[in-house]
């Protein structure tokens, strides 16, 4: 069986970190709390990239409490 292909979504870096910084968060931040299971090095590679995972954008979008559409 071959690996599906997971959908993404194309996320804009600099709405984001517009986002972080009026929540007073950095990506750092978001890897030490607790209700968050994914690392920095994923958000980075995502904003690196301009795609973002769709459990990696719904997580960022209940954490940020903006919807998924705000950012991505």
């Amino acid at each position: 069986m071959a690996n599906k292909p997971i959908q993404k979504y194309p996320i804009d870096k600099e709405i984001f970190m517009k986002i972080l910084k009026e929540k007073n968060l950095t990506i750092r931040k978001l890897d030490n709390l607790p209700n968050f299971d994914y690392t920095s090095r994923s958000i980075e590679r995502a904003l690196r990239t301009g795609q973002m995972s769709y459990n990696l954008a719904h997580s960022l979008s209940i954490l940020l409490d903006k919807p998924i559409y705000d950012f991505c």
